[in-house]
């Protein structure tokens, strides 16, 4: 439930003249469908944790197009 408002929230932000940037919102979208998946798939709460991590490090690295540096910064 919270992707799709997260989405809808950021469309009316933007539309309605807000900046947000393009790594906020694309970060918290992958940090949510990450959460999402793992709270499906995973038994443990490391495993949730690094779910999450993975789909906020997916979400940076589609804003700015660089999949080691948004690895390395998930790792830091």
């Amino acid at each position: 439930p919270v992707l799709w408002r997260k989405f809808f929230g950021g469309i009316i932000s933007i539309g309605s003249g807000l900046f947000l940037g393009r790594e906020g919102p694309s970060i918290q979208l992958g940090a949510a469908v990450g959460q999402g998946i793992a709270e499906k798939n995973t038994r443990t709460e490391i495993e949730r944790r690094v779910g999450i991590a993975s789909g906020a490090a997916a979400g940076l690295s589609a804003a700015f197009n660089a999949p080691i540096a948004s690895t390395m910064f998930i790792l830091e």
